[in-house]
């Protein structure tokens, strides 16, 4: 039933990923979170048709992983909110980004009823307190910790972290969208996705020289989050 009705978005639209994206999302949350990313890849050729996922590639990425959600740890310790908000948004992105580099987004999507029901709050932790972040920082990092066990030579590799990404999506998606005005959350990310759609393709020593990372050109400008009051709102 799913690879139908993948098969029937597909055949009825464009050749271009972003544009089946926001056929399969149906909601504008859901295309801001999934088509941000898309349309940032789509940009600069990283698609999972131009080039093969690689298990250099999946070690990147669980390092782009890693160090969001250290960076989420460290806003956690300084009870820094902005920061909080900015590292599960990038966590998000990245986790989105690999399962579109590994060509299982469509299915990602499709289960998004379980992305946006999947409620933090029936974990019983109801309060934006310390103990609450901690809690979803060690979820996050607790499948994170998983995925890096994976060996990509695995018959089951792409089912397995197909599985994980899931999860870690889903736990994104149900902090955001349950704690945030929809309408804000969107502009949010949306001004993430621009600022990196002006970034180039380079490598960065400290993400292990990656030769397909996304890196920020000289004059890059970092995005601003100027009459948006969702940064009060935690």
């Amino acid at each position: 039933q799913v690879k139908s009705e993948i098969n029937n978005i597909i055949t009825s639209s464009s050749d271009s990923d972003y544009d089946i994206a926001l056929l399969i999302c149906k909601n504008p949350l859901l295309n801001s979170f999934f088509g941000g990313p898309i349309k940032v890849y789509e940009k600069f050729g990283l698609t999972p048709s131009k080039i093969d996922y690689s298990e250099k590639e999946h070690e990147f990425r669980i390092k782009c992983l890693y160090e969001e959600i250290n960076e989420l740890n460290d806003a956690i310790v300084a009870n820094d909110h902005n920061e909080i908000i900015d590292a599960i948004c990038d966590t998000l992105v990245f986790a989105i980004g690999t399962t579109y580099r590994m060509d299982t987004w469509q299915n990602t999507i499709l289960s998004h009823p379980y992305h946006i029901n999947k409620s933090l709050y029936d974990l019983a932790f109801v309060n934006n307190d310390e103990a609450f972040y901690r809690t979803l920082e060690y979820m996050l990092r607790a499948n994170i910790d998983e995925l890096s066990t994976v060996k990509f030579d695995d018959s089951m590799f792409y089912e397995i972290v197909y599985d994980i990404l899931k999860e870690v999506i889903s736990l994104s998606i149900a902090y955001l969208s349950n704690t945030y005005d929809h309408a804000e959350i969107i502009e949010y990310y949306d001004r993430i996705t621009n600022a990196n759609l002006s970034k180039e393709i380079g490598s960065l020593t400290k993400r292990g020289s990656f030769e397909i990372d996304l890196v920020k050109p000289t004059g890059w400008k970092a995005p601003t989050f100027d009459g948006l009051s969702i940064n009060q709102q935690i």
